[in-house]
């Protein structure tokens, strides 16, 4: 068994340095495999990313031979046994089973599925659509983020490869396969901004409102667009846009840009309690039976709950699905079949707080 200890190159813990800041007690780590079933195949490379104090470091547990996976898998969970936290790739899918099923196999004890995971690629799957990643796999992120690494193998192509190291003990091999899972552990380091997208909706501050600007829209139809402005608690790695039907985002850096799409025209509020009143069929309007009691019988019919609404004109804002922040304001529609739900814009009403509350809401069904 070999091990190799690297410290990680100062440019780069510089370069992450707000991301690593909390994170001085957990233990980075990636497996390399002979294949994908533990029961068959096994374990001859385990890297992990640590912070011993002064440095970050890059540790390496290597087998030179199979017959060295158990001392290999000892000397990793001897060195697991200080931290509480791990981060890992997709490690709680497979290099988390993968290293168990291995130390069950040798009667090696192990705890390492009782501390805490932070896996990356369960972090970023929820990004995928905002980012417009084309997959989550960890190369696609680092493409992403514009990072290029000289390793360009995977772990698949390398099997060969270390079969064939252990039968003649090739430099050249054991050279690609280090380098390939170095830079993995090393890739996770540099991957950690990319969970900076996940945070946009915390600690939003909303520094500008505009007033709304009267449009048209495509088919010709009165609207208004509502502009807001504010700070990110976090900078980004590189600029996304958002959009949705209630609105339009474009977060960049430490702040953002957005604007909301308000309806013009009439709306209709419909009152739930429709038995107190009675349609007049004429005017097509609704009064209260005390009233209507006056009115001749041939000019009126109960109301139902289709035609018993008022109607509203004026500047409304689209209320997301199953908003639980509008509990105390009107809600209007266009009709009785229609499932989007909107209120009657107040400035008094939408002020910084609520259109805090409101782009936040927004921003998690979205990274939901």
């Amino acid at each position: 068994m070999k091990i190799w200890t690297t410290p990680v190159s100062p440019d780069i813990i510089s370069s992450i340095a707000d991301q690593l800041k909390d994170l001085s007690d957990a233990l980075f780590f990636d497996i390399e495999t002979t294949g994908l079933s533990p029961k068959y195949h096994f374990c001859y490379l385990i890297g992990c990313c640590f912070f011993d104090g002064n440095t970050w470091q890059i540790q390496q547990f290597f087998c030179e031979k199979p017959e060295d996976e158990p001392d290999m898998l000892q000397a990793f969970y001897d060195f697991c046994s200080t931290y509480t936290t791990m981060i890992s790739f997709n490690g709680c899918h497979f290099d988390l089973p993968f290293l168990d099923k291995r130390a069950k196999h040798y009667h090696i004890d192990t705890n390492l599925t009782k501390l805490h995971q932070i896996d990356i690629y369960r972090e970023v799957q929820p990004l995928k659509k905002i980012l417009s990643l084309p997959s989550c796999r960890q190369k696609s992120i680092e493409e992403f983020l514009g990072i290029f690494r000289e390793d360009q193998y995977d772990g698949g192509q390398l099997i060969p490869v270390y079969d064939s190291y252990t039968k003649n003990a090739d430099p050249e091999a054991l050279h690609l396969l280090k380098l390939h899972n170095y830079e993995d552990v090393q890739g996770m380091l540099l991957l950690l901004p990319i969970l900076s997208y996940k945070k946009i909706k915390d600690g939003l501050k909303i520094t500008h409102i505009s007033q709304p600007e009267e449009t048209i829209d495509y088919l010709g139809n009165p609207s208004a667009d509502l502009c807001l402005s504010g700070d990110l608690s976090e900078k980004l790695p590189k600029p996304i846009r958002i959009n949705c039907d209630e609105m339009y985002c474009i977060f960049e850096e430490d702040h953002f840009r957005l604007s909301i799409h308000l309806y013009q025209g009439d709306l209709r509020y419909y009152i739930k309690d429709y038995k107190k009143y009675d349609y007049l069929i004429q005017e097509k309007r609704i009064v209260p039976k005390s009233l209507s009691k006056y009115v001749d019988k041939s000019q009126k019919e109960p109301a139902t709950p289709q035609n018993c609404y008022l109607i509203q004109n004026g500047c409304f804002l689209a209320l997301p699905h199953k908003y639980p922040y509008a509990q105390d304001v009107h809600h209007f529609c266009k009709d009785s079949s229609d499932k989007q739900e909107y209120m009657l814009y107040n400035e008094a009403i939408c002020d910084a707080a609520f259109w805090t509350q409101y782009v936040t809401y927004l921003l998690e069904q979205i990274i939901r």
